[in-house]
């Protein structure tokens, strides 16, 4: 399985950046997982529009959730 992982970095503060990434699907194959990295980078920059994003990161990664 492949793993599509996003992360997404917010300005806490004037110094303090928090990050979270969550899985959010998987798939079969790498392609699928491929695939699917700028749609997802393109909903999570419009559902953080007006939150203090520092970045916004979509990665896939080959593994299982356990």
């Amino acid at each position: 399985m492949f793993l599509l992982i996003a992360t997404i970095c917010l300005q806490a503060d004037p110094v303090t950046i928090k990050c979270k990434s969550v899985i959010w699907r998987m798939e079969k194959t790498p392609a699928a997982c491929v695939a699917l990295l700028d749609p997802v980078k393109a909903f999570l920059t419009e559902q953080t529009a007006k939150l203090p994003v520092v970045s916004i990161l979509a990665a896939c990664k080959g593994g299982v959730v356990g």
